[in-house]
C-alpha cells in the first residue's frame, strides 16, 4: 500500500514537470519564433521604398462643392513599382480633406492608407504622401467630401 501511494506521487510529480516543460517551451516558442515571424515586415527592393520619381495629385479648389466634377487632378493615376510609386497629395482648396482608402486598405510596409490615421484632416497647403509597396488597383475618397473620388493604379515592375 505505501509502495502504490509513493508511485502515484512519483507519477504525478512526473506528469507536473512533464507540463511545466511544454508550457515553457510554449512560450518561448511564442516569444521567441512566432512573434517575431508575425510582426517581421517583409523585405522589400530600395527602389520601391524610395522610388526615383514621385507622383503628384492635386486636390483642386471647390473640391468642397458637391457640384464641382473634378476634385482630385488627376483623379486616377498609374504607377509602377520602383518608378514612381510614391503618390503625394497636395490640399489646394481652403478647406479639410483627407485621402482615404475605400477598403481600409493597409500596405505591409506603408501602414494604413489614410490620411486621417497619420495627419488627420490635411489643411490649404498640406500634403500627404503614401509609399504603395504591392501591385494592385486602390480607390480612395475624401471622409468629409464622399463625391471626391480617385483611383491608384499599381503596375508590377515589369509591367
Amino acid at each position: 500500500m505505501v509502495l502504490l501511494k509513493k508511485n502515484q506521487k512519483t507519477a504525478a510529480g512526473i506528469s507536473v514537470m512533464t507540463f511545466l516543460v511544454a508550457v515553457a517551451i510554449s512560450l518561448v516558442y511564442y516569444q521567441f519564433y512566432y512573434v517575431p515571424t508575425i510582426n517581421r515586415k517583409p523585405r522589400v527592393p530600395q527602389d520601391i521604398l524610395n522610388p526615383p520619381s514621385i507622383t503628384n495629385v492635386g486636390i483642386l479648389p471647390g473640391s468642397s462643392l458637391e457640384s464641382q466634377a473634378q476634385n482630385f487632378f488627376p483623379s486616377d493615376v498609374r504607377v509602377s513599382l520602383g518608378a514612381n510609386n510614391k503618390v503625394i497629395w497636395k490640399n489646394n482648396d481652403n478647406t479639410y480633406h483627407s485621402v482615404t482608402s475605400d477598403n481600409d486598405y493597409v500596405d505591409k510596409i506603408s501602414g494604413k492608407f489614410d490620411s486621417t490615421a497619420t495627419i488627420g484632416l490635411m489643411p490649404s497647403g498640406q500634403t500627404y504622401n503614401f509609399t504603395f509597396t504591392e501591385a494592385g488597383v486602390y480607390h480612395y475618397h475624401c471622409i468629409p467630401h464622399p463625391w471626391m473620388k480617385g483611383t491608384v493604379t499599381v503596375l508590377a515592375e515589369h509591367d
